[in-house]
């Protein structure tokens, strides 16, 4: 791809429009396809670019000044006759967040609006781990999580391949990234495209500090605590965050919330089952790109429509997942990362909602993370220019990352007791004995013991009851799994001695 865009920079490095440009070229290497981007501008231009990039000769990595680019792409489809693009006037930028110092560089890319690319107005060039973005991107859509398209491009600039020059990590392609704007908006909610659509991000930019942790700092969106961390992505000319602040109350149990209120309100302003599947597909890939699915109020997004306004939740970055990028995860991580976030705790843990997620875990295991799906999946968007060895470590840690979350959700119910075993028996000599145990993550409900209602703590899957009643002798005590409709659908039984010296169990 190759793309020029007009230019907001430097007053040192200001050109005539009708100066010679920055040329960017891409060529798409997926299946099918050979696409290469391409950018072309002023060799001032491109330094002072680097410069931002470099953070050197006064420039700073966080400035979002656009250089002047000409936009060239080439791949397989047809438009117009031809299956090269070009764009005069595009505007290239430096881009990402703990990435922008990163070599090669990130690039965002801004087309005029009166000459859309591919129905596009813009498209972000991912540098780091870019074969990670793209596995991610359709593994997310695949489970129509809506998310920005992924595309593994090779990108010139001024005829130099960017991957050819440092330490490059993703195999000599970029990730090609839709932006989330409004043309991602129209396309992901083609019948509901009027809402509003927001980034969260973790700021430490210069002066300015953010965390978008969903933390309740008031109802007044204009403090630094909301404005340096969440973003507008469309709409800005209403400057209505009204349905943000909403959430973030209602996760807060606060601004008309109340605890008696908290499941209904959550289920009004967010969709629970969408959370739970986005929540689910990054833990299952050991995302370990700060997000709100691990702990952390950064790189994520937010719709709300107008015609279904309830918030859903949806991923941003994805260079480190399936044991990928820098500073991977692992396949022991735990299921619950996100809890660290008070908000994401109280959610996560609500006996209404747990049970979405580990029903979600386990559809998702059993279907697209299984070997049978995932395997292919991987050879169809990486094999052309992936190495077969990063490929075989990538399906060898999905299989046992879905292993391992699979060990972690309980399907039967089972009786424990803390009571030393005499003679083969749990032994007390006191006439009540306190149970635990864990169940069906999925489908319990509620638990009983010799019929009495036992403390269900839905989101570890574990129950426990104290003083439970004992005759002397051997008493085996009823567990029961109760679902929504209050129905038995699992059983089991524990036997105690309760030894007061007047019984002995047969030998």
């Amino acid at each position: 791809m190759a793309w020029p865009a007009t230019a907001s920079m430097a007053p040192s490095c200001r050109r005539s429009r009708m100066a010679p440009s920055w040329s960017f070229i891409c060529r798409r290497v997926m299946p099918r396809t050979t696409c290469a981007p391409i950018r072309i501008m002023t060799a001032a231009e491109r330094a002072y670019l680097e410069a931002l990039s470099d953070n050197s000769t006064g420039a700073t990595t966080d400035s979002d000044a656009n250089m002047n680019a000409t936009w060239i792409t080439t791949d397989g489809v047809l438009s117009g006759g031809t299956a090269t693009q070009l764009r005069y006037n595009v505007g290239v930028r430096n881009r990402g967040h703990g990435t922008r110092t990163s070599r090669p560089h990130n690039f965002h890319v801004n087309i005029p609006s009166d000459r859309l690319w591919k129905k596009q107005a813009g498209i972000n060039l991912n540098s780091q781990y870019g074969y990670s973005q793209v596995l991610g991107s359709a593994i997310f859509r695949r489970v129509e999580v809506p998310m920005p398209d992924s595309r593994a491009v090779q990108v010139r600039v001024n005829g130099v391949d960017e991957m050819s020059l440092y330490n490059a990590n993703s195999f000599g392609s970029y990730a090609a990234n839709e932006q989330y704007n409004n043309d991602f908006v129209k396309r992901s909610w083609p019948l509901d495209a009027h809402g509003n659509s927001y980034r969260g991000i973790r700021t430490a930019a210069a002066d300015i500090n953010g965390v978008a942790d969903l933390t309740w700092h008031g109802p007044d969106y204009a403090v630094d605590a909301y404005t340096n961390a969440y973003f507008k992505q469309n709409n800005f000319i209403e400057n209505d965050w009204s349905d943000l602040m909403t959430l973030i109350g209602v996760l807060n149990v606060t601004n008309g919330t109340t605890p008696a209120t908290y499941v209904s309100d959550v289920q009004r302003v967010l969709d629970v089952d969408e959370w739970m599947k986005y929540m689910a597909v990054n833990t299952l890939l050991a995302n370990n790109e700060t997000c709100l699915a691990n702990g952390y109020g950064d790189d994520y997004a937010l719709y709300r429509g107008t015609n279904d306004t309830r918030f859903l939740a949806l991923p941003y970055d994805l260079d480190t997942i399936m044991g990928q990028g820098n500073g991977p995860g692992h396949i022991a991580d735990g299921l619950f990362l996100m809890t660290a976030l008070p908000a994401m705790d109280r959610f996560m843990k609500t006996p209404e909602f747990a049970p979405v997620y580990y029903r979600w875990l386990k559809a998702l295991a059993d279907t697209t993370f299984s070997r049978a799906q995932m395997d292919p999946l991987l050879d169809q968007m990486l094999n052309r220019y992936v190495p077969q060895a990063t490929l075989d470590a990538m399906k060898a840690f999905n299989a046992s990352r879905v292993s391992y979350v699979l060990s972690q959700i309980p399907l039967s119910i089972t009786s424990t007791s803390s009571l030393p075993v005499v003679n083969g028996y749990p032994h007390t000599t006191t006439a009540s004995v306190s149970l635990g145990g864990r169940a069906n993550a999925i489908d319990t409900r509620q638990v009983l013991a010799n019929g009495s209602p036992a403390d269900w703590s839905a989101w570890d899957a574990t129950w426990t009851i104290s003083g439970v009643a004992l005759q002397p002798g051997i008493n085996r005590v009823l567990v029961q799994s109760l679902d929504a409709n209050g129905v038995e659908f699992d059983r089991n039984s524990i036997d105690v001695w309760y030894d007061d010296g007047s019984v002995h169990p047969m030998a």
